[in-house]
């Protein structure tokens, strides 16, 4: 099942974050996905450049600039580092934010709404997997649901998954 794609009004109402002309980006251009891992975006697809504890996703932007992605989400503190200008002169639209692990999250908390279905989360500290398991199971039976793979319950794996919500799905 296809995600549901991201306008750029869309991202910047989700994220309060700025867009860096130019107008060719335009409200028409569509992600079809929200990336975080620049070995996996393609060119219609939004990469966010997460900074982690061990890699920065801002180092690998010009890179996935050059695989033909044409949507960035930035940390205003790293635009100086990045060449900006060069990225919107060829038509790279990029969305500046305070926190792009916040934007992450945001993005996510829109696609939720967006989507208008239950959503069901598992928090504790035992049993989560196997909780959400049992649950999917049972709710699979009846509807289609998009379930968390394998371990995603944190601050990035959430989003990730909630990224994956098609038309299709009616739970989560």
């Amino acid at each position: 099942m296809k995600p549901i794609p991201w306008t750029i009004p869309e991202v910047l109402e989700a994220t309060g974050g700025t867009l860096v002309p130019p107008v060719e980006t335009g409200p028409d251009r569509l992600f079809s996905g929200i990336v975080i891992d620049s070995r996996r975006g393609s060119g219609d697809d939004l990469f966010v450049a997460i900074a982690g504890e061990h890699h920065d996703g801002h180092r690998f932007a010009a890179d996935v600039v050059k695989r033909g992605c044409r949507g960035l989400v930035l940390a205003a503190a790293q635009v100086p580092s990045l060449p900006l200008d060069e990225w919107t002169r060829n038509g790279v639209a990029c969305v500046i934010v305070p926190d792009t692990i916040r934007a992450l999250g945001d993005l996510a908390a829109f696609n939720c709404r967006r989507a208008g279905i239950p959503v069901v989360g598992i928090t504790g500290s035992n049993g989560k997997t196997t909780t959400r398991s049992m649950i999917g199971a049972v709710l699979s039976r009846r509807d289609t649901i998009l379930t968390t793979e394998g371990n995603y319950n944190n601050a990035i794996g959430l989003p990730l998954t909630l990224f994956r919500l098609s038309r299709n799905h009616q739970r989560a």
